[in-house]
């Protein structure tokens, strides 16, 4: 078993999944801060923050989210 985790394709998917579950869990907590500010997410909203798989942009839209006044006003922030 030490072979597998030893061969770079395994590295490469371990870090992907590390990379993919970062990043979900970062969608969640904006989902999360954006109710309780905001209210109640439409499934247009949550298909757009679904659709970030940058995990910087999530951290600046999860920093924006204390100024920000709604959901539309959020992603319209510059990138």
């Amino acid at each position: 078993m030490n072979i597998l985790k030893d061969s770079s394709f395994y590295q490469v998917l371990l870090k992907e999944g590390m990379e993919k579950g970062r990043i979900t869990e970062a969608q969640q907590l904006l989902f999360r801060q954006g109710r309780l500010r905001f209210g109640r997410l439409d499934k247009a909203t949550r298909s757009a923050i679904e659709a970030i798989d940058d995990l910087e942009r999530l951290h600046r839209l999860s920093e924006l989210i204390l100024t920000a006044t709604n959901w539309r006003d959020l992603l319209a922030k510059p990138e």
